[in-house]
């Protein structure tokens, strides 16, 4: 037989509403931590807005306060094909003429035809040596010190040769060329310039090495007097070039040093062929970075503004609306933009390069006063934006500061030059 039950019937109560109602109240304090758990994550949300809009920030401060980016210099060559140039930081800007007379090589061997990589040339030890050569005498080179390479039995072919030598890594590359006649073997100086200059002596197992048999067959010397079993496709020579009349020489197609802050790279001889190389500010790569950080620091700005802002028609605040640490960020945005430049420089304040603050609180540019001042050599615009540091001796170069440090002048006294070892 079925029943049919019903709360409440004879009573008069309303016994499952009274229970909703209990359930209710029991359930309130579960609610209100649903409810705070939900504000946590969205504060939690908020916070994590702020610090990715933070960082970026701080990324765009970084570049601006880089001495690199508002120093940057510009070099050319007039006729690209001879040379390109760059320059660093504090380069001075001038004009000069530029002639490239030659141009840096590494000296190159080649053997006799061998029929096959896998000919046997011999057994024995090479020694490599770089150097000189003038007068019909070798000087080696002081910075260099030989290297021997030893040839085994067994290991002897023309390509076990060749791996061998590159193996030793004595400052040499070797490699096989097929002229169509058979395979020779060319051995490179890595360092080009008359320095470094290979001679190459031979201790032969089979008694004899200076003959054309066995490993002497690569022995090199061009002193008067020595043994030249390998032919010379490329001597070592040094690049000539001369720049506004004087007469320059280095051992590689990289020039440094000849320009102060200056690179050149040589690309093509010309001799009695002049062109122009030019050394200016870069103010289209400064202005750019200033730029950079202005939107940086506006888009930080408003991002923090819609993170605290209220809503008058909705009476509804977003969701840091009165965050003490927002509020507290915002404040030291606005202060050290604001503040007055501690160091000199020729200019106190952001506002003297260009860079102001409008009504509404974000920052605006002022593209012909901003140029100016990067364009300005009797100030210095990157003091407003970074720590520079002004050494009284030319012989000492300011690198950079970090945010620790502190304005002022210090006394150097340098009691010793760092040396680099030799052997």
């Amino acid at each position: 037989m079925a029943t049919i039950q019903s709360t409440g019937v004879g009573s008069g109560l309303d016994v499952g509403a009274l229970l909703d109602q209990l359930m209710k109240v029991e359930r309130a304090p579960l609610d209100l931590l649903d409810k705070k758990e939900a504000s946590f994550k969205s504060q939690l949300s908020a916070y994590g807005t702020m610090k990715s809009t933070l960082s970026t920030l701080q990324s765009a401060a970084g570049s601006v306060a880089s001495l690199s980016r508002l120093r940057a210099v510009r070099a050319s060559v007039a006729d690209t094909t001879l040379a390109s140039a760059s320059a660093l930081p504090g380069a001075a800007a001038g004009s000069y003429s530029l002639e490239v007379q030659s141009l840096a090589q590494a000296h190159k061997l080649k053997s006799v035809n061998f029929a096959g990589t896998s000919s046997v040339v011999g057994v024995g030890t090479l020694t490599i040596e770089f150097g000189t050569y003038a007068a019909g005498a070798f000087a080696s080179n002081p910075e260099k010190a030989a290297r021997t390479v030893t040839i085994g039995a067994g290991a002897d072919s023309l390509s076990a040769v060749r791996d061998a030598i590159n193996a030793a890594d004595a400052g040499v590359s070797a490699g096989i060329v097929n002229d169509g006649a058979g395979e020779r073997l060319v051995i490179s100086s890595k360092d080009s310039g008359t320095a470094n200059a290979l001679r190459i002596t031979v201790d032969d197992d089979d008694g004899n090495d200076t003959d054309a048999a066995g490993l002497s067959r690569l022995a090199y010397d061009a002193a008067t007097g020595g043994t030249m079993n390998l032919a010379q496709t490329a001597a070592a020579q040094d690049a000539q070039l001369v720049i506004d009349g004087i007469g320059v020489t280095r051992s590689s197609n990289t020039v440094t040093g000849a320009i102060e802050g200056v690179t050149l790279s040589l690309t093509k001889a010309a001799p009695g062929t002049t062109t122009t190389l030019s050394v200016a500010r870069d103010i289209d790569a400064a202005t750019a970075t200033v730029n950079g950080f202005v939107k940086a620091y506006n888009d930080a700005a408003k991002a923090l503004r819609d993170l605290s802002a209220y809503n008058a028609d909705t009476k509804v605040g977003a969701v840091l609306q009165g965050d003490s640490t927002l509020i507290g960020v915002q404040s030291r945005m606005r202060s050290v933009l604001a503040a007055a430049v501690e160091h000199s420089g020729g200019y106190a304040s952001l506002s003297e390069v260009g860079v102001s603050f409008q009504r509404d609180g974000s920052l605006i540019t002022d593209p012909v006063k901003l140029r100016a001042a990067l364009e300005n050599t009797a100030k210095d615009a990157a003091s407003a934006f970074g720590a520079v540091g002004a050494p009284s001796d030319s012989l000492i170069k300011y690198g950079s500061a970090t945010k620790d440090a502190l304005p002022g002048s210090y006394a150097i006294d340098i009691t010793q030059i760092a040396t680099r070892g030799r052997r």
